[in-house]
């Protein structure tokens, strides 16, 4: 890497700026130019900065440091519902390494963050939509049915399309009664057009992903995943080759007390 490692820890700590309002994309992934540098640091050097963001003239300093110019198309970017960036990653996937750059808001202070990403892991894809199982969850449905009094009740739209999945069991209350405990709440909901927009589940005292929230773009691809685990957040990037219907990588951060972090980088 052209910089040195105090140079680019210096970069590090520079204020980022707050998310420009560009308009909303749809999970769009292009490639790096193969003569674009890239930080060559191993994952245990990732980012350890979380700093309020400042202007876009900090923004070009930061990436002009680590190698990157304004010229330089992103691999990735991800626009929340309000068409702001919340996430920009640059990544050579040649040398299987880039830089990440994440701009939101974690324990409602607007904040932005960098972190490093290597090499890929290999998975399979499965495409779980309308599905009562996730990614992360295949095994819950499977668990909870085994349970004594396990009820499931559901309801779908006039096209046939899922809305509402509800899952409960009958406990004792310890003073000679029972009562109805629910164990997986799923809706679903859609855009005028029919098209799926969100996914909604939440899973009974359930510390890793009890609850999460599934976006869709308008082709009904999964875009993006916010869930709840005990040290904070996770956010799930699906990030998509064109006009594929299947993702090619999946890139989740994980928002704790600490600074962001990759949790997982895999690639379908």
């Amino acid at each position: 890497m052209k910089n040195s490692l105090a140079v680019l820890f210096a970069a590090l700590v520079l204020l980022l700026p707050l998310a420009s309002c560009a308009p909303k994309a749809e999970g769009q992934a292009t490639s790096l130019p193969a003569a674009t540098e890239q930080p060559t640091q191993t994952s245990a050097e990732t980012s350890t900065s979380r700093e309020e963001a400042s202007t876009e003239e900090d923004r070009s300093s930061f990436l002009s440091l680590l190698g990157i110019t304004e010229k330089t198309v992103p691999f990735y970017e991800y626009y929340d519902d309000d068409g702001a960036l919340q996430l920009e990653l640059y990544y050579d996937t040649a040398k299987e390494e880039g830089v990440g750059i994440y701009y939101g808001t974690y324990l409602y202070e607007v904040s932005a963050a960098s972190f490093l990403v290597g090499a890929a892991e290999k998975t399979v894809w499965i495409d779980r939509k309308y599905l009562i199982t996730s990614e992360h969850k295949d095994n819950d449905v499977n668990y909870f049915s085994t349970l004594p009094n396990y009820k499931e009740n559901s309801a779908n739209n006039k096209q046939g399309k899922p809305t509402m999945f509800h899952a409960t069991m009958s406990a004792e209350d310890g003073y000679g009664g029972t009562f109805t405990r629910d164990l997986i709440k799923i809706t679903w909901d859609y855009r005028d057009d029919g098209t799926l927009r969100h996914k909604n589940k939440v899973i009974l005292d359930d510390g890793y992903r009890g609850s999460e929230r599934f976006y869709y773009d308008s082709k009904e691809r999964l875009v993006y995943v916010n869930a709840y685990i005990t040290s904070g957040t996770l956010e799930d990037y699906y990030i998509y080759q064109g006009i594929s219907k299947t993702p090619s990588y999946r890139l989740t951060l994980h928002h704790g007390f600490g600074p962001t972090a990759v949790q997982e980088f895999v690639k379908y």
